[in-house]
């Protein structure tokens, strides 16, 4: 490879040295200036506008799911939803690659209907232990005079499942509508499976809610079918009432089969101690182990099972962590309940020392001007080296400059200008050495 050898006098050097310092002092005030910005200035914080074109990688098919790592691709997701961008959505799968800050921006629940259409998410989610904060829901989705607060609005015949929800705040407004509201979704249809949720410290405030016949209101679910099935959800949650609303502390409406249902609920209406998981239970409904948790503050606000006198954390946390949970545990911290990650191993990558050429090998030499020579290889592979050479070709390139090259705007008059030569050119070598991160063994140089 060849370059361009630029003279710097040393007056030159000390004036571009006092503006690196400037420039540096400079960025360093931007800094500590930017330090105290607003959260929606943070990077990878939604603005709650911005809608992504694509999502971050894969194909949508179980083995290369389509990857969500920020809110603008939950909103894509959103949008790919309600305009049946996807009609064969339930052939789709998606996953979480990295927790997602909503940045407290009212968030609209995916899903859509009219009298005629309806176009709930109907894929494959899988969080993989990631988490989804600070979500603020003060706007309902009205669909055909309902009120929807939840995440989903709408499901049918899905499957999610290994998601945190962190800081999730819902709040009602003042409406003649019924409401359906479930943080996770307001109505679970179909076949749908959702299991290993967990809501940590969030909050929903029905204060401007009256009763009206048609609510469905849970604290997770709105209404689930009889044909789905909701296993290992957990649900640390203020509910805030003062009308005496009916509810549920996780469904509105159960049809369905719930298994391993964690409450850590709190009320502000005295009325609601008595708040059960289901504000109704229908004829197909079972509930199997439900399990309400306290912490001890205490004992370092350490959980124990309040309605359970035979279970306990420890046997409940070996039976939410069954070989079906794949490589995500559930685990107690700071007094709840959380989906981790796997513990990611460090793959070390240790430097291969490159070998150099046998000493018997007569280099060819490349030298012109000043230059010292180098060792020169045709352009090939040997053994676990690529060589590339371009030496001659740069080399020409820069003499066939000599007669084309003008910074004037005028047309090159054909004649040798002699701005590059032999003695402000010089060859320079490269080397890159790299080694499989999956398989240390191998190790490649260029």
């Amino acid at each position: 490879m060849v370059v361009k050898k630029v003279k710097i006098r040393k007056k030159t050097l000390l004036k571009l040295s006092c503006a690196f310092f400037v420039l540096v002092v400079s960025l360093i005030i931007i800094h500590m200036a930017s330090s105290t910005a607003v959260v929606n200035n943070i990077e990878g914080v939604w603005d709650g506008v911005e809608i992504a074109t694509s999502f971050s990688g894969g194909n949508g098919t179980k083995e290369n799911p389509y990857q969500i790592s920020k809110g603008s691709e939950l909103a894509y997701l959103k949008q790919i939803v309600e305009q049946n961008i996807f009609p064969d959505l339930k052939d789709k799968y998606f996953i979480l690659t990295a927790d997602i800050d909503l940045g407290e921006n009212n968030w609209q629940g995916i899903g859509t209907k009219t009298e005629t259409e309806e176009f709930a998410f109907s894929g494959h989610l899988d969080g993989q232990g990631y988490l989804i904060s600070n979500m603020k829901i003060s706007q309902p989705s009205t669909l055909n005079t309902n009120d929807y607060y939840g995440f989903f609005n709408i499901v049918s015949d899905a499957e999610i499942k290994n998601i945190n929800f962190v800081n999730v705040n819902i709040t009602t407004t003042a409406s003649e509508n019924p409401v359906t509201i479930g943080l996770v979704a307001g109505e679970v249809k179909g076949t749908s499976s959702i299991s290993n949720i967990a809501i940590q410290t969030s909050s929903i405030d029905l204060t401007q809610t009256y009763a009206k016949p048609d609510d469905r209101i849970g604290g997770v679910f709105g209404e689930v079918s009889a044909s789905s099935t909701i296993e290992k959800v957990y649900n640390n949650m203020q509910i805030t009432d003062v009308n005496a609303t009916s509810f549920g502390n996780i469904f509105g409406i159960l049809n369905g089969n719930a298994k391993t249902i964690l409450t850590q609920v709190t009320y502000t209406n005295f009325l609601s101690v008595n708040v059960t998981e289901a504000k109704t239970l229908g004829e197909t409904a079972t509930i199997e182990e439900s399990y309400k948790l306290v912490a001890n503050p205490s004992d370092n606000n350490k959980l124990y099972i309040e309605n359970s006198s035979e279970e306990t954390m420890e046997s409940l946390l070996e039976k939410l962590n069954t070989p079906e949970n794949e490589a995500f545990s559930w685990q107690e911290e700071n007094g709840m309940l959380k989906i981790a990650r796997p513990v990611e191993e460090e793959i070390i990558i240790q430097e291969t020392p490159v070998t150099p050429p046998p000493e018997t090998e007569v280099p060819k030499n490349f030298n012109f001007g000043r230059s010292a020579a180098i060792i020169l290889h045709e352009t090939g592979i040997t053994d676990t080296t690529v060589y590339i050479n371009d030496l001659d070709s740069d080399y020409n390139y820069y003499q066939g400059l000599n007669y084309t090259e003008k910074s004037d705007g005028t047309l090159p008059s054909g004649q040798n200008q002699g701005l590059y030569n032999d003695t402000n050119l010089v060859k320079v070598c490269v080397k890159y050495s790299g080694v499989d991160i999956n398989d240390s063994s191998l190790v490649g140089h260029v």
